[in-house]
């Protein structure tokens, strides 16, 4: 063997000590394809999931968003600006009390079919006890009144209960439309969004008139008003009734669901029939629903 050769078995060594790993390395596999990006929901599809039932999401459990796995209590009711549609609080029954809490603290976990609460538990326990009197009574500069002081519901007030609502007679301009039967939330905004009611015959419908079985108005077509009924002591203080700015006529000619979800208003189209129907723009929640469609 020449004297300045080396033995192929040395080479052959050496190159597989210099392709293994050091000590302590982690040995990488083939790296794996990278994820596909998740799909951005439509702006149709938010708005169709932000469309709930109060009968659904009422009486729902709330977690705390620190501590998902127990819940705290169930929501109750939603306070409503009657003016706007707005719901501007909820309220929570937590250990046999109902708790005021902001609207905007709230987030419908709709897989879960929960209510997520954004406040810490010692938040919570702080949170002032229900009074619609006294949320009525807060002052010109938004200051809660003190708890101690007595308040009483006035005849005529500006905020009403989301649950008010439900079972309410809607007249049109001349005449009776029916009795609500649902009431259509916009959580994420959270507005009172839609009314589902039930049409009633009257004396004026002409022979063979028939009907829709169900109808869906926007709350923007309805003005919430002071009932004429005296108050009772089997009745409460405030009576209050829906009023249409439009003829019992044009009512029945709106737009019908098209199918059995349709009362819960989950297609932007046929949203957007309904606001023109009524002669209304479509609420800055449903801009961007509607600003899809086309044209």
């Amino acid at each position: 063997m020449p004297k300045n050769r080396i033995p192929i078995e040395t080479v052959a060594l050496g190159l597989l000590l210099a392709a293994a790993p050091a000590w302590g390395a982690q040995v990488e596999g083939p790296r794996p394809a990278p994820a596909a990006t998740p799909e951005r929901p439509t702006p149709a599809a938010e708005a169709r999931s932000a469309s709930l039932s109060l009968d659904d999401v009422r009486g729902a459990n709330v977690v705390l968003r620190e501590d998902a796995a127990t819940s705290v209590g169930a929501l109750h009711d939603f306070v409503l600006d009657r003016e706007t549609g707005a719901l501007t609080r909820a309220e929570l029954l937590v250990g046999g009390s109902g708790r005021v809490v902001p609207v905007q603290r709230l987030t419908w976990d709709a897989a879960a079919g929960r209510w997520v609460l954004a406040m810490t538990r010692a938040e919570l326990e702080r949170a002032p006890i229900f009074d619609l009197a006294l949320l009525e009574a807060e002052s010109p500069h938004g200051k809660p009144v003190p708890a101690d002081t007595s308040a009483e519901l006035p005849t005529t007030r500006r905020l009403v209960l989301a649950s008010e609502l439900a079972a309410l007679r809607l007249r049109a301009k001349d005449l009776p439309v029916g009795t609500t039967n649902e009431v259509v939330l916009h959580a994420a905004t959270p507005a009172v969004a839609f009314l589902r009611v039930t049409p009633e015959r009257v004396q004026e419908d002409a022979p063979g008139t028939r009907l829709p079985t169900s109808l869906v108005i926007p709350w923007g077509a309805c003005e919430l008003r002071d009932a004429t009924v005296p108050p009772s002591a089997s009745a409460p203080a405030l009576r209050v009734e829906l009023k249409l700015r439009v003829e019992r006529s044009e009512v029945l000619r709106a737009p019908a669901p098209s199918d059995a979800e349709g009362h819960r208003v989950r297609d932007a189209a046929y949203r957007a029939a309904l606001y023109e129907h009524f002669g209304l723009e479509a609420p800055a929640y449903d801009e961007r629903a509607t600003a899809t469609l086309p044209s």
